[in-house]
């Protein structure tokens, strides 16, 4: 009965053994899996990390971008203005010197009537 009881143990001992060997390699298995998928979430994060530098990137990129555009477009409605601004000037210069003739030959017009208009009256008066 003794033998009968320590053989019942001895295979007792030997199934937990083997329950505990493959416990010890479920817990492996599980441990390198853990191990894998924290390497692949770190490589993802890695990963989220560059895609969000490179979309900052390009944002800022595309910002200059449409930063130059608007100040090229400034200067060029700058420089539109200026050009506008000249031909008025001159347009305004020449109606000027225009109208500065015009009273010129009016005052001479004048001058002359008067001049005519004297003589005339200098005529009758001698005459009479």
């Amino acid at each position: 009965m003794l033998q009968a009881t320590q053989m019942t143990q001895e295979v007792t001992i030997k199934d937990l053994e083997s329950e505990k060997s493959r416990a010890n390699e479920r817990l492996s298995q599980l441990e390198e899996e853990r191990a894998f998928l924290q390497s692949k979430t770190q490589s993802l994060d890695e990963e989220q990390k560059q895609q969000i530098l490179e979309l900052e990137k390009k944002v800022n990129e595309a910002k200059k971008t449409q930063q130059e555009y608007y100040e090229m477009e400034l200067k060029n409605l700058q420089n539109r203005l200026e050009g506008e601004v000249a031909q008025l000037n001159e347009a305004h210069s020449k109606t000027l010197e225009e109208l500065a003739w015009k009273h010129h030959v009016a005052i001479e017009a004048v001058h002359s009537n008067a001049i005519r208009d004297k003589k005339k009256l200098q005529v009758v008066s001698t005459n009479s």
